[in-house]
C-alpha cells in the first residue's frame, strides 16, 4: 500500500513561537487566545522546543507554579523534524523512535507547520479504508469492469 505524502495531511499555519523564558501561564494565555494547542519555544531566534496542553497537565501534576515556571524547564525539545515530502509511514516511525506526539514540518531550515499524532492517525485511517475498498473491489472483480 502506498503511503500518503505529508504535504497533503498537515495544515499549513502560522507557527506561533515564544521565548524560552516565557512563563507557562503566559504560554497558556497564548494557546487560549490563538485557539491552538501548541507554541514553539525559541532561544536566540532558533526553535528549540515546543509546549502543548499536554505539557500543562505535567506542570500541574508536578505542582509547579505556572506563573513562575519558564517554558525552558518544561518544553519538549525538538529532537526531530520531517519534510512535507515524507510519507505518513515515515512520520509515524519518527514519532515512535523519538517518543513524541508532534513533529515540526521543516523546509529549508524553517518550521512551517506541525503534524500531530491525531492528524497522522486520522490520515492513516483514511489510507487503510481506501486500501480495504481497493481490495474489496479487486476481489469482487470490479477492477476489470465485471461485478461478481
Amino acid at each position: 500500500m502506498e503511503h500518503m505524502v505529508l504535504s497533503s495531511v498537515f495544515k499549513k499555519m502560522g507557527v506561533i513561537s515564544v521565548s524560552a523564558i516565557t512563563t507557562v501561564q503566559a504560554a497558556c494565555s497564548i494557546l487560549a487566545s490563538r485557539d491552538t494547542n501548541i507554541v514553539f519555544v525559541t532561544e536566540n531566534n532558533t526553535i528549540v522546543g515546543y509546549f502543548t496542553e499536554h505539557d500543562l497537565v505535567r506542570v500541574v501534576a508536578q505542582k509547579m507554579d505556572p506563573e513562575t515556571t519558564q517554558l525552558r524547564r518544561v518544553m519538549v525539545p525538538v529532537t526531530a523534524t520531517i519534510s512535507p515530502l515524507d510519507t505518513t509511514d515515515r512520520a509515524l516511525s519518527v514519532m515512535r523512535e523519538y517518543g513524541v506526539r508532534h513533529l515540526p514540518v521543516e523546509v529549508n531550515g524553517e518550521i512551517i507547520a506541525v503534524l500531530s499524532i491525531q492528524e497522522l492517525y486520522e490520515c492513516m485511517r483514511v489510507e487503510l479504508e481506501d486500501g480495504m475498498r481497493r481490495i474489496r473491489s479487486y476481489v469482487n472483480g470490479d477492477v476489470y469492469g465485471v461485478t461478481a
